[in-house]
């Protein structure tokens, strides 16, 4: 019996290193002790494991990959014919601020983020894990007073758009263009489909960053997986206003994203400890 159970446990410590550490201690043999201690340690290794098939990794195993917008941009109900696609500043605000609604699109290109995972877990291998988003706080400026309200603190919701077929635009503040998404143009964006990405609460900051976690809905998930184009749309769910920097107006401001994956276990090695848990209660 003990030299069944030291094949199976030798094998899932192959699998798992970094889970199943100092086994050998427990791979002694003596008919007293092997059952107690064989035990003990398989429950606590059953437990991580299982953690680990649910979150589809080992923590030990995680990277991180950062990544640009591709295209960022504002919409403004109080001027919902032009484009901002060139300003140097994000803003989110509520109907109820002083100068109305503002939303804010991100789109991302994911091709690059999808190599490196692929590479270092394998094709189809890896999936995301975590996510979370980075913006810069920023002051309203002199001149933009009257399209800005004034910060507040409030929560933030962000939605994954199934649309990522919109366009940036040259518009800015004092320079009025439509050829980018307007107001009156977010109608097909926000057709079913979309995907609460998670909420978050934020002060009235206007300096400084803050990093904040994401949710991963099934289409987010997907366009991770796949490398392709991914879309975040960001409102405000109360009377408040918060405006972000990008450049050129706030340099070395831009926000980003960061993406953690994992590897996908081999569900052949849960199997196979559950097969030593037993063999062992047999005894």
């Amino acid at each position: 019996m003990w030299t069944i159970f030291r094949q199976i446990w030798k094998s899932v410590i192959d699998i798992f290193p970094n889970i199943c550490f100092d086994s050998d201690h427990y791979l002694y043999e003596g008919e007293n002790t092997l059952k107690e201690n064989a035990m003990n340690w398989m429950k606590a290794c059953v437990a991580v494991m299982g953690g680990s098939m649910v979150f589809g990794m080992s923590r030990a195993n995680a990277q991180s990959q950062m990544v640009l917008p591709e295209a960022d941009t504002f919409v403004s109900a109080a001027h919902s014919g032009r484009n901002y696609g060139a300003s140097g500043a994000i803003a989110v605000s509520q109907t109820s601020a002083a100068n109305g609604q503002i939303s804010t699109l991100l789109r991302f290109n994911l091709a690059s983020v999808k190599t490196s995972f692929d590479t270092s877990f394998g094709v189809g291998q890896w999936m995301p894990t975590s996510a979370t988003i980075t913006l810069s706080h920023a002051a309203v400026m002199p001149g933009v007073s009257a399209l800005f309200s004034p910060p507040d603190s409030g929560t933030i919701d962000v939605r994954w758009l199934a649309n990522d077929g919109w366009i940036e635009g040259t518009g800015t503040p004092n320079f009025n263009t439509s050829d980018g998404i307007v107001w009156t143009g977010m109608g097909s964006l926000l057709a079913s489909g979309n995907q609460s990405a998670g909420s978050y609460n934020y002060t009235a900051a206007t300096s400084g960053s803050g990093t904040y976690s994401l949710a991963i809905p099934s289409g987010f998930a997907s366009d991770v997986t796949a490398g392709t184009k991914l879309t975040l749309l960001f409102d405000s769910t109360d009377a408040n206003s918060l405006m972000f920097g990008i450049r050129p107006m706030f340099p070395n401001t831009d926000p980003f994203m960061t993406i953690t994956a994992g590897p996908i276990p081999e569900p052949s090695a849960l199997a196979l400890l559950s097969f030593g848990v037993l063999a062992l209660r047999r005894r």
